[in-house]
This record gives C-alpha cells, sequence and structure tokens, in this order.
C-alpha cells in the first residue's frame, strides 16, 4: 500500500512540474501577448593587436604643421580618458619654438588644459591663414630652379595642402600675407 501512495504521490508531483515548465517555456501555437523586448545591438568587439609604441607628435609653431600635430595629438591624447592636467602635461611636452613660448606662465593645473588648448587652436589653426602661408610659398618656388623635381614636389605638395583647406585651387589670387 505505501508503495501505491508513492507512486501516486511522484505522479501528482510530476504533473505539478510538468505544470510549472509548461508556464515557463513559451508555446509556439500560442501568441504571447506580453510586451516583446527590444534587443540593443551589441557593440562590436576590438580586438587587442600589440602595435609599437607610438610616439608623440612635436609641435614647433608652424601654422602649416598645425593640422598634422593636432589629429595625431588628438588620437594619442586629447580623445582619451585621462585627467586634464596629464593633457596638459602632454601637450606642453610636445611644443617647441614658438608654441611653447605662446603658452609660457600657464601652470600645469586642470582648468588651464582647455584655455591652451583653444589658444594654440586660435593662433595656429585658422585655415586661411594657412592657405595664404601655403600661396606664397607657391609664389615663392622660382620658376626656373635647377631641381626641377624638387620644385615640381614641393607645388605638389602645396597644391595637396590647399585642396584639404579650401577644396578650390582656382583662387590663384589670393592675397599674400
Amino acid at each position: 500500500m505505501d508503495r501505491k501512495r508513492s507512486r501516486h504521490t511522484l505522479t501528482i508531483h510530476r504533473k505539478e512540474i510538468d505544470s510549472e515548465i509548461q508556464k515557463l517555456t513559451p508555446n509556439p501555437n500560442q501568441q504571447d501577448t506580453s510586451p516583446t523586448e527590444i534587443t540593443k545591438p551589441t557593440p562590436p568587439t576590438y580586438t587587442n593587436v600589440n602595435l609599437p609604441q607610438l610616439s608623440l607628435p612635436v609641435f614647433n609653431g608652424d601654422p602649416r604643421q598645425w593640422r598634422e600635430f593636432w589629429s595625431s595629438f588628438n588620437a594619442a591624447v586629447h580623445s582619451q580618458t585621462i585627467l586634464e592636467i596629464q593633457k596638459l602635461s602632454y601637450l606642453i611636452s610636445c611644443l617647441k619654438g614658438s608654441a611653447l613660448q605662446a603658452v609660457r606662465g600657464f601652470d600645469i593645473a586642470p582648468e588651464n588644459y582647455e584655455v591652451v588648448r583653444k589658444l594654440l587652436t586660435e593662433k595656429y589653426g585658422d585655415s586661411s591663414m594657412v592657405t595664404k602661408l601655403l600661396y606664397n610659398e607657391l609664389k615663392s618656388i622660382k620658376r626656373n630652379e635647377k631641381e626641377w623635381i624638387e620644385a615640381v614636389e614641393k607645388r605638389e605638395r602645396i597644391f595637396r595642402q590647399l585642396e584639404v583647406l579650401d577644396g578650390n585651387l582656382e583662387h590663384s589670387s589670393k592675397e599674400s600675407v
């Protein structure tokens, strides 16, 4: 008799378990009336590659070199999530010549990073000034240079820079600085 009773109890528990499993498992024939969950796209995964350490760029105050300097510095330091005081230290360590003179007197303090960055951008990042400098450099190339290959390469370099700055090389009558 105990055996029958145990069997009956097991059958009841099994039915209860099956019922609970059915509640947890969605039925494909039954429409789900609960709100559908929106899945967020998974962010791309990046593989860590051991690249050689890059040295920070150096800027000496030549406005024609500002864009190249800032692109490199921006990627290496400015866009990183580090303290402003560290960014300022890195920035000042990358300056030489007139660029370094322009920021002399600023304390290495977190509040000065944006001030120094804006000062340098305003002083050296003016594309119209760079355009004028490039046109003056282009005009200064002698037409009858003995080293004509070097002169052609120099012209091509200037044209590429001008094209990036204003996209139009038809402004050959730009005013000189």
